[in-house]
């Protein structure tokens, strides 16, 4: 298994250095490579599944789920994050909803509790220390994701780059009841932390390629974040 590990590692690594290169140089990738989002996410969510122990992927599994079916409302009911339609770039869909969105959420939870783990926090102050952590990458992602990415069409574009307001209120909601059904981990998984870091600095460094200064600037803030409670994690007593 650790061979299996090693060549899912690699692979997410030559899609993330590919990603960055090619918006960087031309803006997007290649047309004939459009299999790239969705097969990047995959890997990123099993290679934060492969580091946890089988109990914490089924509660991530029941998340991944979770996520997709508020997703499933949002497209058909606008409920909670306001209207919008995903394109075919994250192929395949179902229901109108790319079912990679469940790696999505998957790898975000994952990281948001992890990060979060050695504040000794209960579950219900971890869930919402956490659903705010996860509306900050929102900020970096979705305009990105919702403007040049092209991955889904607000229905009535404004707020912040085009983003209804809604959409970060529906965030924290969601992001919080999912977190509060996720018990605090044994220990912090660091496949899971690097994974989630690599997440925030694509979407950060794709910023800054469209000149989107305010996602950058919070994607900056977040990865100091990131490296802030990592050290403050040094200096704690073990759990």
């Amino acid at each position: 298994m650790v061979w299996v590990g090693r060549f899912v590692a690699m692979f997410y690594a030559l899609l993330w250095i590919g990603g960055v290169a090619s918006y960087a140089l031309w803006g997007a990738p290649p047309e004939n490579v459009t299999w790239t989002a969705p097969t990047f996410l995959w890997l990123a969510a099993l290679l934060t599944l492969m580091a946890v122990p089988p109990k914490e992927r089924l509660v991530l599994a029941g998340c991944g789920l979770g996520g997709v079916l508020v997703e499933v409302s949002g497209v058909h009911t606008g409920f909670p994050f306001g209207g919008y339609s995903y394109t075919n770039v994250l192929y395949p869909l179902v229901a109108g909803t790319p079912i990679v969105m469940s790696a999505a959420w998957i790898i975000l939870l994952a990281y948001c509790r992890h990060l979060n783990l050695e504040l000794r926090l209960n579950r219900v102050a971890a869930a919402a220390v956490g659903a705010c952590w996860m509306v900050l990458i929102d900020l970096i992602i979705d305009p990105l994701a919702a403007g040049p990415l092209a991955y889904w069409i607000w229905d009535h574009p404004h707020g912040y780059y085009g983003v209804p307001w809604s959409n970060f209120g529906g965030w924290w909601i969601t992001a919080f009841v999912l977190l509060a059904f996720y018990p605090a981990p044994d220990k912090q998984a660091r496949p899971v932390m690097r994974v989630g870091l690599s997440t925030v600095l694509f979407f950060t460094i794709l910023a800054l390629v469209h000149r989107v200064w305010i996602p950058m600037l919070v994607g900056l803030g977040l990865a100091a974040g990131h490296v802030l409670l990592q050290r403050l994690r040094k200096h704690l007593p073990p759990r």
